[in-house]
């Protein structure tokens, strides 16, 4: 499970994934308030707030990863260490 509660909140306890965590353990991209230098930190950063910004964070979730292509939703899963999903998924 991931390190937020459905608040947004970080829960204490939890570690959020590898991908999640970035240099400084704060978030995607480092320490909290630490500015991101490269295209995939800003991209991340941009879909935490939007995520930040929804009452219902695991719709939104469910939703993103329903719309991802088959490759995509692989190789998230196996970011987040999830076994493989049925052939032909997504």
């Amino acid at each position: 499970m991931h390190g937020y509660a459905r608040t947004g909140q970080p829960v204490p306890g939890r570690r959020r994934p590898p991908c999640c965590r970035g240099a400084g353990g704060g978030g995607a991209g480092g320490a909290a308030g630490a500015p991101v230098a490269d295209e995939p930190g800003l991209a991340a950063r941009r879909m935490a707030r939007v995520l930040d910004g929804e009452a219902d964070r695991e719709a939104v979730l469910a939703r993103f990863v329903s719309g991802l292509s088959g490759t995509d939703e692989e190789l998230l899963r196996r970011m987040l260490g999830d076994p493989p999903g049925p052939a032909g998924g997504g």
